[in-house]
């Protein structure tokens, strides 16, 4: 099984779950996420990965990002791949 752990991304996912969250990655892409549960490793082969639900899809180099990321879509999102996390309600960066 390959390892997408990140140890402090995993412990602001947990413990800010019932937050909305303002999330970047690494390919530019930029969501405002409701976290949901971490994925069961088994599902991907991986750990590490997280079930979110779209709340604004920001921004994404994909000519079509709108259109593919709607409100209230899932979306898996993986720890490795995450560049900065910021609280939506209050503005405080919690990484990067």
């Amino acid at each position: 099984m390959k390892s997408r752990f990140i140890p402090e991304i995993k412990k602001i996912l947990r413990e800010n779950n019932d937050r909305i969250l303002r999330i970047k990655f690494d390919n530019g892409d930029v969501f405002v996420l409701e976290i949901d549960a971490e994925v069961d490793p088994s599902t991907y082969g991986e750990d590490g990965t997280w079930l979110c639900w779209i709340v604004e899809a920001i921004q994404g180099a994909h000519h079509e990002f709108h259109k593919l990321f709607q409100k209230r879509s899932g979306l898996d999102i993986r720890e490795c791949d995450v560049k900065e996390i910021i609280d939506e309600e209050n503005g405080i960066t919690l990484y990067g």
